[in-house]
């Protein structure tokens, strides 16, 4: 869930930023939709690799986790140059302003239920 005004709050406030989810149970499964693939094999990686350049570039704490060593040497292997500006633009896109609103909607209810 990107959300580039509370980031752009919180980075103007000299905050750092940081998310936890695994990549591979994001919905609506994340890593296959076309423009990460397509974007990927642009730069000669995986989608992964490709995601976690994103947020290192966006200057997020990017924490990765996993129990495959392979998938620890492919997720430390992410210096494969800048994610060009369109690039980056077609994967800030990814979230949708509908897809905000429902988050926001979602985070609401569950105040008012507490």
């Amino acid at each position: 869930m990107y959300r580039p005004q509370q980031i752009h709050y919180f980075q103007s406030q000299n905050i750092l930023i940081s998310a936890f989810k695994a990549i591979h149970r994001a919905a609506p499964s994340a890593m296959e939709q076309s423009d990460i693939v397509q974007i990927s094999q642009k730069y000669n990686v995986t989608p992964a690799q490709l995601m976690i350049r994103w947020g290192l570039q966006k200057e997020f704490v990017v924490v990765t986790k996993t129990s495959s060593s392979d998938r620890m040497t492919e997720n430390l292997n992410v210096d494969f140059g800048e994610i060009e500006k369109e690039d980056m633009d077609i994967l800030n896109g990814i979230t949708t302003s509908e897809d905000i609103r429902i988050r926001e909607e979602r985070e609401r209810n569950t105040k008012m239920s507490l």
